[in-house]
């Protein structure tokens, strides 16, 4: 195994067993090793704000582990690629070692063994690098990430079931199944009722104007779906390693769009309520547009624009 640093959140672990396995491996590989070469454990810290503070450290080189859910494995990709790129150096490969509650990106890249058997087929060095894409937000802040982006119903979605759970008994939001499965549900009721509408003024892919009649959520995707869990294919032409975003627009004109639109998007099959496309470069623009990546709220935005990068990172996989 080569030196790695690994940058865990421990409140996605789960089980204190696996934090135990992680420093049991650490400390067998590192025996007999320079300094150097040793691998080292970092741990993320909570923000008064909720954020995920990723540690830093001088990059030396050694891979990056990473274990905890999409907003871990996205923070934790944004920092050290903007630390490598500020010291013009190559970014290294990552392992990305799931234990998180929604786990978007583990079926584009296969990593469907247990976390556990995940650090153990590194280890006894079975897993390989694998390139696969990268995007990047250039507007409003610049930041890189993996797997989905939303603008419109969605990303309220998001932002009402985070809402109720503010409010929520403290001992309801320690359970999976009530923060994921019932607040989710409910929350897409809720925006269904409302039917919402969104100001987007322009849509552009590739420097192709789209039409922005009737969006009510726009779709800019690199990995396959939202969740491994109760999963949904927004895009489900996207392809991680392909140098391609995959565009869905879904025009909805009623409550009754919205609800055969999300059947198909839990089906994972095109609809005609959407229109597909792939592109390298995609602009959005609008008034207080509602957006979301992987589960992280962005807030109301007035301009988006972002870019894929061609096997942008590397990825260890089985």
């Amino acid at each position: 195994m080569q030196a790695t640093n690994f940058i865990v959140n421990r409140a996605a672990l789960g089980v204190p067993q696996l934090e135990s396995l992680l420093e049991h491996l650490v400390a067998q590989a590192n025996k007999g090793q320079p300094k150097t070469k040793q691998s080292k454990i970092l741990y993320t810290e909570l923000t008064q704000d909720g954020e995920v503070k990723i540690p830093m450290f001088k990059p030396d080189g050694k891979n990056i582990g990473i274990l905890g859910g999409d907003g871990t494995v996205n923070s934790v990709v944004n920092t050290v690629k903007r630390q490598y790129e500020a010291e013009s150096c190559e970014c290294p490969s990552f392992l990305i070692v799931l234990c998180g509650t929604g786990n978007g990106i583990k079926i584009p890249l296969g990593l469907h063994a247990t976390p556990e058997d995940t650090l153990m087929s590194y280890f006894r060095g079975e897993m390989k690098p694998k390139p696969i894409d990268l995007v990047e937000l250039i507007e409003p802040n610049r930041r890189y990430f993996v797997n989905l982006f939303d603008a419109g119903i969605v990303a309220d979605v998001l932002k009402t079931r985070n809402n109720i759970l503010k409010v929520s008994p403290e001992s309801l939001k320690q359970e999976e199944w009530y923060s994921r499965d019932v607040l989710y549900s409910f929350a897409a009721l809720v925006e269904m009722l409302k039917n919402p509408r969104y100001a987007f003024t322009r849509i552009e892919l590739d420097g192709r104007v789209m039409s922005k009649e009737h969006a009510k959520l726009v779709t800019l995707a690199n990995g396959l779906c939202y969740s491994s869990r109760n999963t949904c294919y927004p895009a489900p032409h996207a392809k991680i390693d392909d140098g391609l975003l995959s565009t869905a627009i879904y025009k909805l004109q009623g409550r009754m769009d919205i609800t055969k639109a999300a059947i198909m998007i839990r089906r994972g099959k095109p609809t005609s309520l959407a229109h597909y496309a792939h592109c390298t470069e995609a602009l959005i623009e609008g008034k207080q547009l509602p957006c979301q990546i992987d589960g992280e709220y962005l807030g109301e935005l007035n301009r988006i624009g972002m870019v894929i990068k061609n096997k942008g990172i590397s990825v260890y996989v089985p």
